[in-house]
């Protein structure tokens, strides 16, 4: 299969590959592609948390508010405008694999399955450091945070459908790490389709405003340092806050983690504040 594929790229097949109409394909596929995953994916946990349990998942809800319809509606139309820029952020990444200016390898043999494992590993951790310093510069430079930022934190109460509800600069910002990461390290489109769609669940997750796991996971070991529902809900109302994503570890060195006992009363843990 490979070597069928190797034998796809000629000069001819390439240069049909890029031409504008292919571009514009490109474009307009992945944009259905990610708004559907998106839509999908939220429309599913939403469900499960919001409709089908919600008498029965109510106590372990961390803010006491219920979104209404306008704030779903405007999470969902912010994140359609998002999925705008992470297609076109695709025909980039598309044109430039194309072109050969990538790091993008196609056979597994060439560096084994345990670099395709390592370097999953390697993005999660620099995707981290990334979004950290990304994340607290958009709240710490005033100016960015009231003209972009703020408008993932109009859902101070957020739902899964605010995972990518961004301004399209920031949107920009968010999906930034991906070029990074194609132009400097070598990666197989398995590694890339796996990180990325854990990036899509992880932040789906980190949106549903419940806690997920039993009580006595709250007290174990490996909660220390893996991120959580409940941190980035108190992210929302508590604005200068837990800036991580998928780690704690950089909220606790630079002093910037809040965390609530979440074995109180859902009451005591209402922490819906107005984000500013």
């Amino acid at each position: 299969m490979l070597s069928e594929l190797r034998q796809f790229y000629t000069p001819e097949n390439i240069a049909l590959a890029l031409s504008p109409w292919a571009l514009v394909l490109i474009g307009f596929v992945s944009l259905i592609t990610n708004f559907g995953k998106y839509l999908t994916w939220s429309s599913v946990l939403y469900w499960w948390f919001y409709v089908r349990q919600k008498d029965g998942a109510a106590t372990k809800k961390f803010q006491r508010a219920w979104p209404d319809r306008r704030q779903i509606e405007n999470e969902i139309r912010w994140s359609l405008k998002s999925c705008v820029v992470f297609s076109v952020m695709t025909v980039v990444i598309y044109y430039c694999a194309l072109k050969g200016w990538t790091s993008i390898y196609l056979n597994v043999a060439d560096r084994g399955w345990g670099y395709l494992c390592l370097s999953i590993v390697l993005m999660l951790f620099l995707h981290d450091i990334y979004f950290y310093v990304t994340h607290i510069f958009s709240h710490r430079i005033s100016w960015i945070f009231r003209k972009f930022h703020r408008i993932h934190h109009q859902s101070g109460n957020p739902t899964p459908f605010a995972d990518i509800m961004f301004h399209p600069v920031d949107a920009v910002v968010h999906v930034g790490f991906i070029p990074l990461f194609l132009f400097t390290l070598p990666l197989h489109p398995i590694a890339i389709g796996l990180f990325v769609t854990l990036v899509l669940v992880v932040n789906a997750l980190g949106h549903i405003g419940y806690e997920m796991f039993p009580r006595f996971f709250n007290h174990s070991l490996i909660v220390h340092w893996i991120n959580r529902a409940s941190l980035h809900n108190i992210h929302h109302s508590h604005v200068h806050y837990n800036f991580g994503l998928y780690f704690r570890f950089l909220d606790r060195l630079f002093k910037t983690e809040k965390v609530l006992d979440v074995d109180l009363p859902k009451s005591d843990l209402d922490v819906s504040r107005t984000a500013s």
